[in-house]
């Protein structure tokens, strides 16, 4: 189990839409872990994700998503669509907030507006520090 905060208490979508989020997704059955971060395009319309799947490494374009929520992979992606990359992260938003037993979710206790280090208890946990929740819908 990693010792980061889980995102139990926090609505993805809006959290990964404001394009600084970094989403830990661990599938505890195949022992390993993928990181995905998003970043919004400049016009604000798709969030680009991309992965890295160990540390050290940098993170690599894997796909966006589009204004509707859809997960869509272009020519610039460098993996299939049957890879278990994109497959875990397509299950993990399929499925959120009911994921599979066998997979776990984390941040990386990073503001998913801003991208500063989150250091109240409350703002851990929703994913946001108190001034940019403000910004945000659900808050």
């Amino acid at each position: 189990m990693l010792n980061l905060p889980r995102l139990q208490d926090v609505d993805v979508m809006p959290y990964i839409r404001e394009g600084n989020a970094v989403v830990i997704i661990q599938d505890e059955m195949a022992k390993y872990t993928i990181r995905y971060k998003a970043s919004k395009s400049k016009d604000g319309k798709v969030v680009f994700i991309g992965y890295r799947s160990g540390p050290g490494y940098k993170f690599k374009y894997l796909c966006y998503i589009n204004k509707d929520g859809w997960i869509q992979l272009s020519e610039k992606s460098p993996l299939p669509a049957n890879s278990s990359i994109v497959r875990m992260f397509e299950e993990y938003m399929e499925n959120y907030p009911n994921l599979p037993m066998w997979m776990k979710d984390y941040y990386s206790n990073k503001c998913g507006y801003c991208g500063r280090p989150l250091k109240d208890p409350k703002s851990q946990i929703r994913g946001f520090g108190p001034e940019c929740s403000k910004h945000i819908y659900i808050f």
